[in-house]
């Protein structure tokens, strides 16, 4: 999923590495990258909100898991009404006030069951993990 945000925001990504041999290195995020794990209805809940509010979201769907290339796996998306989409993944990407804003819009009966620390997009959290 993060890989929609290296495509479409391709300044959130920094140069390429080299170790002191001259072996060259994949660039990385410049940013941190935040990684977590919510039921459907949470899923469902950060979607409606970040589209609400003009963030960049990319979605994955359960289709996705039928597909077997790119052109395909639009069209997947393209067949299903945005209300009607069975999310099993969601990226949400933008400026960091706006994204922790929507935490603040949570309440317990939209927010789905989650067992951990919350998110600011009102996921649980699993693994935070910072990118150079």
């Amino acid at each position: 999923m993060s890989s929609a945000v290296a495509g479409g925001v391709p300044e959130t990504v920094g140069l390429p590495y080299e170790d002191a041999s001259g072996t060259v290195y994949l660039p990385m995020f410049r940013q941190p990258v935040l990684v977590y794990t919510a039921d459907n209805a949470a899923l469902a809940w950060t979607h409606e909100r970040a589209v609400g509010h003009g963030l960049r979201v990319a979605v994955y769907t359960e289709d996705l898991f039928k597909t077997d290339h790119d052109e395909d796996n639009r069209a997947a998306v393209r067949a299903v009404a945005t209300q009607d989409l069975r999310l099993v993944g969601l990226t949400v990407f933008g400026p960091r006030n706006p994204v922790d804003a929507r935490r603040g819009e949570e309440t317990a009966s939209e927010r789905g069951s989650v067992d951990r620390e919350r998110s600011s997009t009102g996921a649980q959290r699993r693994r935070p993990g910072r990118c150079p």
